[in-house]
């Protein structure tokens, strides 16, 4: 027989804010506060997108710390790509 289970993971995680996260190679965040994030998609497959997310996605997975100037030059990029498309 099998059962399924679901369990909750419950951390604690040290945040100073705000903090600049790349997870990956096409999801950049910026946590701003203790619930929120700024999230940038940035795929060579042409989706971009910028979105507001909690901040579990944020740090769910293997993340590693940016620079604020990382960020905002995907930000940049993502941006001017989202641009382009609306032309």
């Amino acid at each position: 027989m099998q059962v399924e289970i679901v369990k909750t993971i419950i951390e604690t995680v040290d945040v100073s804010l705000p903090m600049y996260l790349k997870c990956g190679e096409i999801h950049f965040y910026k946590i701003y506060s203790e619930h929120d994030a700024i999230q940038l998609c940035n795929s060579k497959y042409s989706h971009n997108s910028i979105s507001e997310v909690g901040i579990s996605v944020a740090l769910n997975g293997d993340y590693e710390h940016i620079t604020k100037k990382e960020f905002e030059h995907q930000f940049h990029i993502v941006l001017t790509n989202l641009k382009e498309k609306i032309k």
